[in-house]
C-alpha cells in the first residue's frame, strides 16, 4: 500500500517488456533516489517477467489485475486494469509524477494526469510510424517534459507530433537519455558464457557478435553471407529468446553461412547479460533505415551501448547522427557496402591491430555518451524541485 506522505513517480509501459528494456529499469532506478516509491505498470509479454532488488521500485503486471480476462492490449483494458490497481495501491496526489512511455497510451495516461493535476512526463522509447491522433497532438502540447535519446530522434519526434499554427505554445523541456543499463552484473549465475556454449578456443579467430534481433532490419542475411567469405573471423548470433533453428528465416541464415556462423542456444536475464558481451572481441551493430526508429537509432541502440560499456570495438553501417559517433570517438569501423567482403576484412584486421586503443575508446564514448546516471541528472535535478 502506498503510505500518504510519500511523494511517488508513476510510468505508464503499455508495451511492457521490461525485461529488455534498458531505459525503463535505468529510468525507475535513478527516479527511486528521489521518490519514495516507483511504480511500473506493464504487461506480460514473450520476454518474461523482471523483478527489481530494489524495494522502492514496484513494477506491477496489469495481468495480475486482469480477473476477466480481456485482451490487455487493447488500451481500455489496460487502463482497467491500471485503475484496480490504484484502488490497492491508493491514488496519486499534488507533487506525483507520472511518466508515459510512447505514443499508444499517451491520450489516457494525459487525462489521467490532468483528473489528478499531476506533472506529465513524455518518454519516447518508439518513435510513432503512424499519424499521430489530433487528440494526442493536443495534450502533447501540455507536457511537463520530454524525455528522448538524441537531438536527430526529437526532431523525428516533434515533427510527428507538432500542430503548426499552435507550436508556438509548446513549452515542455526537453532532456536527452541514453538506452543503457546501470544494472549490477549478476556474478553468481552458472550459466556458460557466450562463447563457452561451442566450446570456441579465443586465441584462434577474432569473435564478431551481433546481439540482439535477427531480422532483415538489421542485416542478419547480409551479415551471415559475407563471413561465409572471411577466413579469419567467426560470427555469433544471439537473441533475446532461444533461437528456433527450424524457423525459415534461421534456415536462411545457415544455408548462406555454415563455414563460421554460431547460433546461441543460451537466453540470459537483464542482469546475466555480461555473459553474452565481456567474451566477445568485436561488436557488430547495423541497422537498416526502414523507419525513423531504425534510421535515427542514434543513441537509442540499446546493444551499442552494452558494446561500448563492456569496452568492445565496434563496427557499424553508415547512418546519420549515428555513425558519426563512432568517427568521432575512434570505437571502431564504419562499414559503407554492408556486402563488401573487402571491407569487413579490413575493419576487422585495422581493430584487431589496435585492439587496446580501439577499446579504451570504446569506453570513453560510453562514458561520454551513454552514462544514464550521469546523462540524466539534470532530469532528476528539474523533478526534484
Amino acid at each position: 500500500m502506498k503510505l500518504k506522505n510519500n511523494r511517488c513517480a508513476y510510468l505508464f509501459f503499455f508495451d511492457g517488456y521490461v525485461s529488455v528494456a534498458p531505459t525503463i529499469i535505468s529510468l525507475a532506478e535513478v527516479l527511486s533516489e528521489k521518490f519514495d516509491k516507483v511504480y511500473i505498470f506493464a504487461k506480460d509479454t514473450g520476454y518474461g517477467r523482471y523483478v527489481f532488488e530494489n524495494k522502492k521500485i514496484s513494477l506491477i503486471y496489469c495481468d495480475d489485475y486482469n480477473s476477466a480476462k480481456k485482451n490487455l492490449n487493447k488500451i481500455k483494458n489496460y487502463f482497467r486494469s491500471v485503475f484496480r490497481i490504484f484502488k490497492d495501491i491508493g491514488f496519486p496526489k499534488k507533487d506525483d509524477l507520472v511518466i508515459n512511455v510512447d505514443d499508444t497510451s499517451f491520450l489516457g495516461v494525459s487525462l489521467f494526469s490532468l483528473l489528478f493535476k499531476l506533472q506529465l512526463v513524455y518518454l519516447s522509447l518508439e518513435i510513432p510510424v503512424r499519424s499521430v491522433n489530433f487528440f494526442n497532438k493536443i495534450f502533447f502540447l501540455f507536457l511537463s517534459s520530454i524525455l528522448i535519446q538524441d537531438n536527430t530522434r526529437l526532431e523525428a519526434l516533434l515533427k510527428c507530433y507538432t500542430i503548426k499554427f499552435l507550436f508556438d505554445k509548446f513549452k515542455a523541456k526537453t532532456f536527452f537519455i541514453p538506452n543503457s543499463s546501470i544494472v549490477s552484473p549478476c556474478l553468481t549465475s552458472r550459466k556458460p558464457n557466450l562463447i563457452e556454449q561451442f566450446g570456441i578456443n579465443k586465441s584462434d579467430k577474432i569473435i564478431c557478435s551481433q546481439i540482439g534481433m535477427i531480422h532483415d532490419y538489421v542485416y542478419s542475411y547480409e551479415l551471415a553471407n559475407v563471413f561465409n567469405k572471411l577466413d579469419d573471423a567467426i560470427l555469433i548470433y544471439h537473441d533475446r529468446h532461444i533461437i528456433d533453428k527450424n524457423e525459415p528465416y534461421i534456415k536462411k541464415l545457415l544455408d548462406a553461412n555454415s563455414k563460421n556462423l554460431y547460433l546461441s542456444s543460451l537466453t540470459y536475464d537483464f542482469n546475466e547479460l555480461h555473459l553474452a558481451y565481456e567474451p566477445i572481441d568485436i561488436g557488430i551493430a547495423l541497422y537498416r533505415f526502414v523507419d525513423n526508429n531504425f534510421g535515427l537509432i542514434g543513441r537509442a541502440s540499446g546493444k551499442l551501448s552494452f558494446y561500448l560499456k563492456y569496452r568492445k570495438p565496434v563496427i557499424v553501417n553508415k547512418l546519420d547522427g549515428y555513425s558519426d559517433l563512432i568517427e568521432e570517438y575512434n570505437c571502431g569501423v564504419v562499414i559503407n557496402d554492408i556486402n563488401n567482403c573487402s571491407e569487413w576484412t579490413s575493419a576487422i584486421e585495422k581493430i584487431k591491430t589496435n585492439y587496446e586503443e580501439y577499446s579504451d575508446n570504446a569506453y570513453r564514448c560510453y562514458l561520454n555518451e551513454f552514462d544514464f546516471k550521469t546523462k540524466s541528472k539534470n532530469f532528476i535535478e528539474y523533478i526534484s524541485k
